[in-house]
């Protein structure tokens, strides 16, 4: 547990959005598979970063390349959503698709508009 005694959750679009652009080697591909902008997918990274108080992506490096914590939370958040993935399979088929948690990048896992 982190911190006094509070627990932090992650929403896990963004760990879907980090695979995603992992996977797809940039923020604009990794934008067009989820069918968001890449200003909403640079956002999603940095929310996880700040979430985790750590870099994910080495910024020196070209193009897209993990920092060693990097590597571990994409290990990890393969698996969490894969478990997440399978725990919603129990219930059966549900109307709506819902985005994957394999490897392979996902579908866009936020919803189309937002009211408020």
């Amino acid at each position: 547990m982190r911190g006094e005694g509070v627990m932090t959750n992650i929403p896990t679009e963004l760990l879907r959005t980090l695979i995603a652009v992992v996977d797809l080697r940039g923020f604009t591909k990794a934008a067009q598979s989820l069918g968001v902008t890449q200003p909403a997918v640079s956002a999603q990274i940095k929310r996880l970063q700040s979430l985790l108080a750590t870099d994910l992506l080495d910024k020196s490096a070209p193009g897209v390349s993990l920092t060693s914590a990097g590597e571990l939370v994409v290990n990890y958040a393969r698996r969490l959503l894969s478990i997440n993935d399978q725990i919603l399979d129990i219930a059966g088929p549900r109307p709506a698709a819902r985005p994957c948690a394999s490897p392979r990048p996902a579908t866009s896992p936020l919803p189309a508009s937002r009211s408020g």
